[in-house]
């Protein structure tokens, strides 16, 4: 049996801050209608959805660089697959 994978921590961030968003934005919306107050909406989300906008781009960077590491991009490795089992085919 093997291990189970650790989640990395990049991962972990991303959604620990989509979840964040969600259940401050969930509490704000409450307290809008109950409170009858618009301040939630004002400081709290914003707030919430600069961390996403911080965290997203983090995450596509890091993983991008973990796609191209040793110089070979994931197109171009795919369309060296593709084009080695056209050869194959092609031989038989």
């Amino acid at each position: 049996m093997k291990p189970k994978k650790k989640m990395e921590t990049s991962k972990k961030l991303l959604y620990w801050s989509v979840g964040q968003f969600i259940a401050i934005s969930a509490v704000s919306c409450v307290a809008g209608f109950m409170l009858h107050d618009v301040t939630p909406f004002i400081y709290l989300i914003p707030a919430s959805s600069t961390v996403i906008g911080l965290t997203i781009p983090f995450y596509m960077n890091k993983s991008k660089a973990e796609n191209t590491q040793g110089g070979i991009v994931h197109d171009t490795a795919m369309a060296q697959l593709q084009a080695g089992i056209s050869n194959d085919e092609s031989s038989v």
